[in-house]
């Protein structure tokens, strides 16, 4: 048997990744993070390890399972360890009917963390190791596993974080947190997490987990500022959720964290039954929430409301830049994140707010579900939902971008501006970085309002809760020049609320 560690967290890097696990070994991680080998050997590794990790897919779909068990057995050796070569083993040696190798590796799966069952009991490739006696004690002890995997690793992760964070557990979502915030800030990012779940609740209702196999618990990690770019080497992206390790991981407590745990609910409802589904409907779904009207004190629910994205949106429809459905929704993911991925991101959130407006959003996401296996694609759904020919929904949807509202974004001068500069801060709010005193004078002592100082975060803004500049500026939008508005900000350890009179934003960049 593979004796595996329960979780390596050092030099870890995340990655965001949808791939399913059926017969898709992973790729190994980047060179820096092997050991003992010099750059040339690291790089020839994960050269070798991507080319046969694809070359064990197209056996499994050509039905070769002998060449394909030869090289996963390849695999093995470069990394004993790894979740999934030691899982499509034992699919290898099950379809070969070998039902002994076939438990040893599917037990060795397990120890080293592979926890889909949800997957396991719907792949064909097992269907011989079924009445197995420990095959069926797997299954019986399916919520036991879960939980006992989720508690190692757990462990591990306080022993990795140390005192720094503070760790809870959420047994009614499954939810581990990992967590560097202040108490306060952690109160709300839990509340942003049951604002999402509350609001998916009927999306992804049927079928729901059961006491007996539930879905696996999932590590929300809220780092702290240096930790998020240590363990996330880029500043281009606010969040991830890394799938294969039940793991999200988010540099703000709003739009990253309500984005990526809508695809931690999505993929728990794909796996339950079996689907995956094409990126523009994971994105679209999971950006859909980035941009919402809620309560500052977390009470109700939450308004999805237009963004930078659905200006995006609109413009492509000006400029006569919209992918054609047909098209769009058939599109791969390595082509939806290449050339013009902002775009790609823009059109889906579009097309799932334009859902959302007509009120059938759930309606289509039911009729998709339950028509995928003639239909994966999301267009025949979307044909039925809205009850049209698709040149008329096309239509309908380019004038319907044409007259949503435009959101303020950041390099808008002549919209209305708290009067300072602002940086993104450290994922409570954004911050002041400088006070120009110029433009503070305009404000106080001739103005109306109160002053913001240095280093203040920004909270809420006229009863609204502000964690991003995006959000702030959305915001702002609602006002105008002499408007004077309630800003809560965070000054050290204590909350103030103060009446600010906004100014025109300047055409310097004084936000």
């Amino acid at each position: 048997m593979v004796a595996c560690s329960t979780l390596i967290w050092a030099g870890m890097l995340w990655a965001h990744t949808d791939a399913p696990p059926e017969n898709k070994p992973p790729e190994n991680e980047h060179p820096e993070q092997v050991p003992g080998l010099t750059l040339e050997e690291a790089v020839e590794r994960v050269q070798r390890v991507a080319e046969l990790n694809r070359r064990v897919e197209t056996l499994f779909e050509q039905k070769r399972f002998r060449e394909a068990r030869e090289a996963l057995r390849e695999l093995h050796r470069i990394d004993p360890l790894d979740k999934y070569t030691l899982y499509n083993l034992a699919c290898a040696y099950a379809v070969l009917d070998d039902p002994e190798n076939a438990i040893e590796y599917l037990l060795d799966a397990l120890s080293c963390g592979f926890v889909e069952f949800h997957h396991m009991v719907q792949d064909p490739n097992l269907d011989s190791i079924r009445d197995h006696p420990q095959y069926r004690a797997i299954i019986e002890n399916w919520a036991l596993l879960l939980d006992r995997r989720s508690e190692a690793e757990f462990a591990a992760m306080e022993a990795f974080f140390g005192p720094r964070y503070t760790y809870k557990r959420d047994p009614d979502l499954r939810l581990n947190y990992v967590n560097s915030f202040d108490e306060e800030s952690f109160v709300a990012a839990r509340g942003e997490i049951q604002r999402v779940a509350e609001w998916a609740s009927d999306l992804f209702a049927d079928p729901a987990p059961s006491a007996e196999r539930p879905d696996p618990w999932v590590h929300i990690l809220l780092p702290t500022y240096e930790d998020f770019f240590r363990l996330v080497p880029s500043a281009r992206i606010g969040g991830i959720y890394d799938r294969k390790r039940t793991r999200l991981i988010t540099r703000d407590i709003g739009p990253s964290l309500r984005h990526e745990f809508v695809h931690v609910l999505h993929w728990r409802h794909m796996d339950r039954l079996g689907q995956v589904h094409p990126i523009w409907i994971q994105e679209g779904l999971a950006t859909l929430v980035e941009d919402i009207d809620a309560p500052a004190d977390g009470s109700g629910g939450m308004e999805i409301r237009p963004s930078w994205r659905t200006n995006i949106a609109s413009r492509l429809v000006r400029g006569g830049a919209v992918i054609p459905f047909e098209r769009f929704t058939s599109m791969e993911r390595e082509q939806f994140m290449g050339r013009r991925v902002s775009a790609h991101y823009a059109q889906a959130r579009a097309m799932m707010y334009y859902l959302h407006e007509k009120g059938l959003l759930a309606e289509w996401y039911r009729a998709y579900v339950e028509n995928f296996d003639e239909d994966p694609t999301g267009l025949e759904a979307l044909i039925a939902t809205l009850d049209a020919p698709l040149r008329d929904i096309e239509r309908a949807y380019r004038v319907w971008s044409l007259n949503l509202p435009r959101v303020a974004e950041i390099d808008r001068p002549g919209e209305a501006s708290l009067g300072v500069d602002l940086k993104p801060g450290r994922g409570i709010g954004p911050e002041v970085n400088l006070i120009n005193d110029q433009l503070a004078r305009t404000v106080r002592p001739w103005g109306r309002g109160d002053r913001l100082r240095n280093r203040d975060v920004i909270i809420e803004v006229g009863g609204m809760q502000v964690r991003t500049l995006d959000d702030l500026y959305r915001v702002l939008g609602d006002y105008e020049p002499e408007d004077i508005v309630p800003v809560r900000v965070r000054r050290g350890q204590r909350e103030y609320e103060l009446n600010i009179e906004l100014i025109e934003r300047p055409k310097q960049e004084i936000f």
